[in-house]
């Protein structure tokens, strides 16, 4: 009888122990930085907060992208710094935080759109600089091209 009490209490305490961790576990998209090795009041701010969390995380990524694709890392990296000191850094509250990040996202989003679409087109421009060398002006219908190959 005393085997079975004392394993039903484990089994209790393990039951409970999984459920607080269960609880407490961050299922959401985890900051660009240790939350466990907290230095400044914003960052702190930010493991608070789901919301908060979130937009951390997603700006590190478009920061970490931004610096990969820059033909100037180290530039790229201090002004990614300094945005966080300029920025980031003088928030108080949340949702001056929340207004930072989303703007500073929006513009990383769009310069990342700019960059795809500069590749996407240097990718492409070789076939269109051949199409348009493989037409020729039709003097029947001035402004009308046609191309070399149906002549």
């Amino acid at each position: 009888m005393r085997i079975r009490s004392n394993v039903a209490t484990v089994l209790a305490v393990a039951g409970t122990l999984a459920f607080l961790q269960d609880a407490f576990a961050q299922d959401y998209p985890t900051p660009s930085f240790d939350c466990a090795n907290i230095m400044s009041p914003q960052e702190l701010q930010i493991c608070r907060s789901q919301e908060l969390s979130e937009l951390d995380g997603r700006h590190g990524s478009l920061v970490e992208r931004a610096i990969r694709a820059s033909s100037d890392r180290e530039r790229t990296r201090a002004e990614m710094d300094a945005w966080l000191e300029r920025v980031r850094n003088p928030c108080q509250t949340d949702s001056c935080l929340v207004e930072a990040y989303a703007s500073h996202i929006r513009e990383l989003e769009r310069e990342d759109i700019a960059l795809v679409l500069e590749e996407r087109l240097a990718i492409i421009e070789p076939f269109g600089q051949r199409a348009a060398e493989d037409l020729e002006v039709d003097e029947r219908f001035p402004g009308h091209r046609t191309s070399v190959a149906n002549t």
